[in-house]
């Protein structure tokens, strides 16, 4: 997925943002209409050379001090007391200026019981984290901390509703997409891209004044980059995570610029062998549409999923329709990012599953 291939415009914003006073000492934020100088958008730059391998772990866990965007990206679903949740929670840092980087985080819960959906973000300012061994972001008091396969994040969300305290294993070595670990999709940006598909998760998950012991399964993605590609109005994508119950994954994504789509996906066995598809080597279409009422927003709500070269077809539906974060007080967007469940058939016999897609650009639109 390009998740982690921003416009050069949106960092500089970001960047803009972190260094003026629309952040002061209180953490308050700007707001959504504050005003800020971008690039061009037709501004193009050149990500820096591809070493050989791409990534290499555990190495490439901990921040990269020459990144000019990177994040740690959290999905998952829990069960606690007996009840399904899914969450987000992620963390981006966007250098801005020698010495300086901001740091963004947006956490998420989809209480799919009560048709549910809570999120907040915090944004920060100081010098860029660094390490060489895993990475640990405090950003007030939520935590994202790992390496070598172990994670652990805490969150709580503002009006105290919901929270997790977790622990995260592998239970796959991380997957590598595309070119071991490098996306170069041309004009419309270039990253390095790994996810740990199968991470078994077990903590504590708070739901109003209870909390209770949960378990479950996350995917963690980590992308960053040294610039990337401007490509103004109609810039998205759409991405999805699958979590099969035979014990595999898929990544999928399609990424969509001044009327190009490219797009690629990667399947992982159960054995963890990640077989990496092409555009054409899958189809993946949208099936319904829902408006949010608070931004008036018409985003995609229901696809299937076909890979025919691992005889699998798919049904994807969020949880509940309304999924929607307008971050534009941190990362300066609205986007969809949606716990769903899966069903389908796989060389035709039946076969179930659980999903995250996100959703960006539809704005634009």
């Amino acid at each position: 997925m390009p998740r982690g291939i921003l416009s050069l415009a949106a960092i500089v914003a970001l960047a803009l943002v972190a260094l003026s006073s629309s952040c002061g000492e209180d953490g308050e934020q700007a707001s959504p209409a504050t005003s800020v100088a971008v690039a061009s958008p037709t501004t193009a730059v050149t990500a820096a050379p591809t070493p050989t391998p791409a990534v290499l772990l555990p190495r490439d866990e901990a921040p990269h001090a020459d990144a000019a965007w990177e994040w740690w990206y959290f999905t998952g679903h829990l069960n606690a007391a007996g009840k399904d949740y899914g969450f987000e929670l992620v963390l981006f840092q966007v250098a801005a200026g020698p010495g300086q980087a901001i740091r963004l985080s947006h956490f998420a819960v989809s209480d799919g019981g009560r048709k549910k959906f809570t999120y907040d973000q915090k944004m920060e300012k100081g010098a860029p984290l660094t390490g060489t061994d895993g990475f640990d972001f405090p950003i007030g008091d939520w935590r994202l901390a790992g390496g070598n396969g172990e994670f652990a994040l805490k969150a709580r969300s503002d009006d105290g509703a919901y929270a997790i305290d977790l622990n995260l294993d592998e239970a796959k070595p991380a997957s590598l997409h595309c070119d071991g670990g490098w996306q170069d999709l041309g004009e419309l940006g270039k990253a390095y891209y790994y996810s740990f598909t199968r991470l078994n998760a077990d903590g504590t998950f708070t739901d109003g004044a209870t909390s209770t012991p949960c378990t479950g399964i996350a995917w963690m993605d980590h992308q960053w980059g040294h610039d990337s590609v401007s490509t103004g109005a109609g810039t998205g994508w759409d991405w999805i995570s699958i979590q099969l119950d035979d014990n595999t994954e898929v990544m999928a994504f399609l990424a969509r610029a001044e009327g190009t789509t490219k797009g690629g996906a990667s399947y992982v066995d159960a054995s963890g062998a990640v077989a990496h598809l092409p555009m054409e080597g899958f189809n993946w279409t949208s099936t319904g549409t829902w408006t949010s009422e608070k931004t008036g927003i018409t985003w995609p709500s229901g696809w299937t999923l076909s890979l025919p070269e691992q005889q699998l077809e798919l049904e994807i539906v969020p949880v509940m329709p309304n999924q929607e974060l307008d971050v534009r007080q941190s990362t300066r967007n609205i986007y969809w990012e949606g716990n769903c469940r899966v069903t389908g058939t796989k060389a035709g016999k039946p076969i179930t599953g659980q999903s995250y897609v996100e959703l960006t650009g539809y704005e634009a639109q």
